[in-house]
């Protein structure tokens, strides 16, 4: 092979591997996160629409060698989170999966929630420090999670915003640790404000 094919070859190889997206799934220990203590003597309701539980965000790392993109797959792993700590931090937990319109619905009006007294609808939220690994530090990663919370028991309605950063995984944490991380500390800054509003729930 010719120097100048060498050359085409490599360069067409660092392109495809510009484009190409890296897909990482966050690593999650729903079990690490503590459940609020103790639990609150309602039923609560878990609202997971397609929006939430197949949020996928993206990032571009501008650093050398060569340009690549991350698509990170939030939304599963948040709901997995959500469903292991609702279970453990109310009295009683149910999960049901609607569509966006449903889930709005049934939040603001109350009607088909069962024996709910407690309605959960979680989104995430785009903020100044979107979902990101920067460049020269793949162990930095954050996320941001908006929870609107409604009891149906004393009428109050609630929107709690809460975020979570990873950090001390290391240079050469392993891919999807960092995102994972930073998903448990969101849900862990939750956990802190549901139980300092319980009295509200």
């Amino acid at each position: 092979m010719t120097r100048r094919a060498c050359v085409a070859v490599a360069l067409a190889a660092t392109s495809a591997s510009a484009c190409a997206p890296t897909v990482v799934v966050p690593r999650v220990t729903p079990a690490r996160v503590e459940a609020v203590q103790p639990p609150i003597p309602r039923r609560a309701l878990l609202l997971l629409t397609p929006a939430f539980a197949g949020f996928s965000a993206t990032n571009v790392h501008d650093g050398p060698p060569i340009p690549t993109q991350s698509g990170y797959e939030l939304g599963p792993a948040a709901s997995s989170l959500l469903q292991d700590w609702v279970a453990r931090s109310f009295a009683g937990a149910e999960v049901r999966r609607l569509s966006d319109a449903e889930a709005l619905r049934l939040f603001v009006t109350g009607e088909g929630a069962g024996g709910a007294e407690v309605l959960l609808l979680p989104r995430f939220e785009l903020t100044g420090e979107p979902y990101e690994r920067r460049a020269w530090r793949p162990s930095r990663f954050v996320a941001s999670l908006r929870v609107d919370a409604r009891s149906l028991a004393t009428g109050a309605v609630r929107s709690w915003g809460v975020r979570g950063r990873s950090g001390g995984e290391g240079f050469f944490a392993e891919a999807g640790a960092p995102s994972g991380r930073a998903l448990e500390r969101a849900v862990e800054a939750l956990r802190d404000t549901v139980a300092a509003n319980r009295g509200a729930l």
